[in-house]
């Protein structure tokens, strides 16, 4: 099964949010560099072994224009956009997708350069052909690249995910047929719902709403 790999927040600023995250938490959260793609950067906490949480925000370097950190750097506050789950054989997964009808680009990689310096890179499956948005997952395959569940600050654990839709049937046809690891419950719209552990207390994150509510 393809298990959460992690959460992705998106924020205005790496300010925006890692503060709003440290409010909620008491865990703030460590700069992870710059996306080699995408005019973006991001800041890394663990929520496990092999998981862990994204806050991901406009390269404070500069953004393209219609990039995606020119949008973020639009956002009000910030949000859970969406998640990803592991997999270290995306060329399966690619198989999988178009028994499904749906497709898979098996060659998009991703990476980013961290704040000593050090290239890395991973591959990104993103799921295209259906209609639920970010509710269904990417895929991600670290290849040889270390894990940042296992090099991020720790405080903080994934307690449960799961994808809500008013569609529950197809989205299952979906998460089945892709080994997905995240049960699927009845709800007014589609989104995503995390509830995590923290120093605090519990803290549930909802797709499209400001962090903490």
């Amino acid at each position: 099964m393809a298990a959460v790999d992690h959460l992705t927040v998106v924020a205005p600023s790496s300010e925006a949010g890692m503060e709003a995250f440290e409010a909620l938490t008491d865990v703030r959260a460590a700069p992870g560099g710059r996306h080699t793609v995408n005019g973006t950067a991001n800041a890394l906490l663990s929520l496990g072994r092999r998981c862990f949480l994204e806050i991901m925000y406009p390269d404070p370097e500069g953004q393209p224009a219609e990039s995606l950190g020119a949008r973020l750097a639009k956002l009000s506050a910030p949000m859970l956009a969406n998640y990803l789950v592991a997999t270290n054989d995306m060329d399966r997964v690619v198989l999988a997708a178009a028994r499904l009808g749906l497709a898979i680009d098996p060659d998009f990689t991703m990476g980013r350069r961290t704040p000593a310096g050090e290239a890395l890179s991973w591959r990104i499956g993103v799921v295209a052909g259906h209609d639920f948005g970010a509710v269904v997952p990417h895929f991600i395959d670290w290849g040889a690249t270390p894990h940042p569940g296992t090099t991020s600050p720790v405080g903080c654990t994934l307690r449960s995910l799961r994808a809500v839709t008013p569609e529950v049937e197809s989205l299952a046809r979906i998460h089945e047929g892709l080994a997905i690891d995240v049960p699927v419950a009845a709800g007014p719209a589609h989104g995503i719902e995390a509830v995590l552990d923290t120093p605090n207390g519990q803290l549930v994150l909802r797709s499209g709403e400001r962090l903490g509510g």
